[in-house]
């Protein structure tokens, strides 16, 4: 039996990679991982230790032909720093998908602890986690799911990023349950 795939687009560190392995250990779907990065980072290194496949790929040319040789039921952009084409977001739509460290449309644009520097020095008093498809711009795409975390007068930005990606890692599940269930490409409509 082939299992579904699940690909994680990846530049930093990135807690899914992880939350991925945890929802694998439930038993409770049964799915592979492939993750690509455009640089060395943190949740390559992860995949590598988990023994997930791994790539390593700057040319989205390289990481379009990896996908095509695995036709993946999701691809998942977890702290991936690079936009991609329209070409390529048009060939994915509908199973490609950005987890954003922001209640999007806030603070759109901005990737990894400058979205959590921006949330504290505005003031804002809750942040949170938006999963979204992936279209032709930037943070615009149909927004699939939403988490709110609170913001304390303590936060860092670091301490901000953390508490982001727990609740990141709570969705992971219900975007993986979308993708294998064949769910996914519905809600885009």
């Amino acid at each position: 039996m082939v299992l579904p795939l699940i690909a994680l687009l990846v530049s930093g560190d990135t807690n899914l990679v992880q939350a991925a392995q945890k929802i694998l250990d439930s038993k409770y779907y049964a799915f592979a991982v492939m993750v690509i990065a455009n640089q060395e980072c943190k949740a390559l290194d992860e995949a590598r230790t988990l023994g997930f496949d791994h790539y390593l790929l700057t040319a989205e040319k390289e990481i379009e032909q990896q996908l095509d040789a695995h036709a993946p039921a999701l691809v998942l952009c977890a702290g991936y720093n690079q936009q991609l084409s329209s070409v390529f977001v048009e060939k994915y739509r509908g199973r490609l998908v950005n987890f954003h460290p922001s209640l999007l449309p806030a603070f759109a644009g901005l990737f990894d602890v400058a979205v959590h520097a921006a949330v504290l020095g505005r003031g804002c008093r809750i942040s949170g986690v938006t999963v979204h498809f992936i279209d032709a711009d930037l943070d615009t795409g149909k927004i699939l799911f939403q988490l709110p975390v609170a913001v304390d007068e303590f936060d860092s930005p670091e301490s901000l990023k953390k508490k982001v990606q727990g609740v990141a890692a709570e969705l992971l599940p219900k975007v993986i349950a979308l993708a294998i269930d064949g769910k996914l490409q519905r809600l885009l409509a």
